[in-house]
């Protein structure tokens, strides 16, 4: 990720070039809160092809010839356009081109094509994350042309000529202003500017953390400490006030402190959260004990036995802040017997370039007494965006709430998470655009794209889908829950700069369970899972009475058929072909044995110690569920194989 501002991305030719002073970049790289020196640095120097890497003491050193000064003029030149809606290379206007490289800023090659004869667009295999990169351009004289791109995901030209000086080539770096950048995963990247006048001999360059980059290590279990009074822990634990009646969960928070690691944080505001998973395990004000559902898949552990919880850091000081965040959740994980499924489902999304909260794991204690390991999950709010949007991380982001043609504008400004506080002057018009933009689109799906391409991120839902059907997530944005319940565990960000919204994933401890609860397996129904699925068109659009989920006394719900949803119907018909297509790639590149087993063995690795501590887990059944876990990896690639390969009818 990088802090860069937006650029313009045509690369201008310059009349006249002038001697650059500094030619020796050299002096250490230090991490800005703690002064330690950090290793691993990559440092590029954007007016050229040199670069450096940081040792251990954070040290560095290079050299780099000056730039003759002189008058240049402009010769021929080739634009290479990116279409950044296709994820593909436009060279109509580029003939001499002969292929097209992309590397990340470590050197790292990340795509390398050439040219077909007769052929003038250069598809990409898949998405590009927004970030900065390296492009290399090869022509047909046998040299190569490198510019630095930010991709934000729109389109972009990229201007290559041949400059002349005295019937010599300008050299290349002389086209492009002189910056250092600075980058190292987990640090915000720096980008200085080389002054002609000043040297760079001995420089000390602070870099940032990124915010929670300490707690979301994926290496390791941390551990937090919460101390309450003893009137508050009492509060805390009292059921009664929790739950009011069969299905309101209220929010009450009590003060405690919070030590985690050596940082302490005097005041911050704890509760509860969930809503089926805390009313279905509270009686008449207290916690039912021995709740166990093994035949719906959550093992022979009590799903009572602890509650997820939220922690808000500045909820009783405005300033208070743990790494930057302003809060964390922690997830109970009950319904995991693997206590992976959730950071195996982020990790998917994120993959396919779907931006995606970051999690981790820790050990909490509450006045010293183990309550055992939870998954800890980031929280999306206005610094998440920020964080993923460096230039634009200030549009409204959306909680659960979608484009149906009842949908109010009560609801949608209940929905709004940012930008709603009334000095905000709170704007809800672009989700009421969307919303009427679907009310107002016929039932014709040729039309469709053409309607919603100004609005929505069609690509990324595109792959947002492939990787939600891939991993069963049953109780996301395909279950419309009846009764007004509506869908659950999403969110809609509004990215100002494109204009698009872009759908974000959350809450995914109750994904990969197969065969998939409430919907068909295999193309067709499964026992009493008689949802059609994704690549079913059902025209009755009927309500389907569900019995998946286990607790509310065991009642049946409804859910309502995908079909029924205009947006969604429309959508699918639009997109079905890129859904094959961004399906195929996901399971041939991504969701493969391969690439999945190794990450579930070392979370496997990084928890067993946790586990084994944790009173409410039994560690032997842990071992069976997380084996089960990559067998079943098989089984998912199958059920996603059978989708794409069929378009039924019903």
């Amino acid at each position: 990720m990088t802090t860069f501002k937006r650029l313009q991305f045509c690369i201008c030719p310059l009349l006249a070039a002038t001697a650059i002073a500094a030619e020796t970049f050299s002096g250490r790289v230090v991490d800005r809160e703690t002064g330690t020196g950090l290793a691993n640095v990559s440092i590029t120097l954007l007016s050229s092809d040199e670069n450096a890497t940081t040792d251990q003491n954070g040290q560095f050193s290079f050299s780099r010839e000056p730039v003759d000064a002189g008058r240049f003029r402009r010769g021929n030149r080739d634009l290479l356009k990116w279409r950044g809606t296709a994820h593909l290379f436009d060279l109509k206007s580029a003939p001499g081109m002969t292929s097209v490289a992309l590397y990340d800023l470590k050197g790292g090659r990340l795509f390398f094509k050439t040219r077909t004869p007769g052929s003038d667009l250069l598809q990409l295999p898949a998405a590009i994350p927004d970030n900065l990169y390296l492009l290399r351009v090869g022509k047909s004289d046998g040299k190569f042309y490198t510019v630095k791109w930010v991709n934000m995901g729109d389109n972009a030209v990229f201007t290559l000529g041949v400059y002349q000086r005295n019937g010599g080539s300008l050299p290349k770096r002389a086209a492009i202003v002189d910056s250092l950048v600075f980058e190292k995963q987990e640090y915000q990247t720096r980008k200085i500017a080389v002054d002609s006048d000043s040297t760079y001999a001995s420089m000390l360059v602070k870099m940032k953390p990124e915010i929670g980059s300490r707690i979301f290590d994926d290496d390791t279990v941390r551990t937090y400490r919460l101390y309450f009074t003893e009137e508050n822990l009492a509060l805390l634990l009292d059921f009664s006030k929790l739950v009011t009646n069969t299905y309101t969960v209220n929010s009450v928070f009590v003060p405690a402190r919070l030590v985690m690691e050596g940082r302490s944080l005097d005041s911050i505001g704890v509760r509860f959260r969930g809503d089926q998973s805390i009313w279905d395990c509270i009686s008449n004000g207290k916690r039912k004990k021995g709740v166990t559902y093994p035949q719906f898949g959550f093992g022979n552990g009590d799903i009572c036995a602890k509650f997820s919880m939220k922690f808000d850091f500045n909820r009783y000081n405005a300033d208070l802040r743990l790494y930057g965040l302003k809060a964390l959740n922690f997830r109970s994980m009950s319904a995991d017997p693997t206590k992976i499924h959730e950071k195996l489902g982020f990790s998917l999304f994120a993959d396919m370039d779907i931006v995606s909260p970051r999690s981790a794991y820790a050990k909490l204690y509450v006045n010293d007494t183990l309550w055992g390991l939870f998954g800890v999950a980031e929280e999306i709010d206005g610094r998440f965006t920020k964080s993923r949007y460096p230039a634009t991380g200030d549009g409204n982001l959306y909680k659960e709430i979608w484009p149906e043609t009842q949908l109010t504008d009560a609801s949608i400004f209940n929905a709004l998470t940012t930008n709603n506080d009334p000095e905000d002057a709170p704007d809800i018009s672009d989700f009421k655009e969307l919303r009427d933009s679907i009310s107002a689109s016929g039932t014709d799906s040729s039309t469709f794209l053409e309607k919603i391409n100004p609005l929505v991120d069609i690509p990324r839902l595109v792959r947002y889908i492939v990787v939600d059907r891939g991993i069963m997530n049953f109780d996301g944005i395909m279950s419309n829950y009846g009764g007004g319940y509506g869908r659950h565990n999403y969110f809609w960000y509004h990215d100002d700069d494109s204009g698009l919204f872009k759908l974000i994933p959350w809450d995914l401890d109750k994904a990969l369970l197969y065969p998939e609860p409430n919907f068909w397996t295999n193309n067709a129904p499964v026992g009493k899972n008689l949802v059609p699925n994704w690549n079913v068109i059902n025209s009755t659009y009927s309500n389907i009475t569900c019995v998946f989920d286990p607790g509310s006394s065991g009642g049946g719900y409804k859910v309502t058929s995908i079909d029924k949803d205009k947006f969604l119907r429309l959508f699918r018909s639009a997109t079905w072909n890129d859904f094959c297509s961004q399906g195929r790639f996901f399971l041939d590149s991504i969701f493969t044995e391969t690439r999945l087993n190794p990450r579930i063995a070392h979370w496997r690795t990084i928890i067993a110690g946790a586990v084994g501590e944790d009173p409410t887990i039994d560690s032997a059944e842990w071992t069976i569920m997380v084996d089960s876990l990559s067998h079943t990896i098989p089984l998912w690639r199958k059920n996603l194989e059978m989708m794409i390969d069929t378009l039924i009818v019903r």
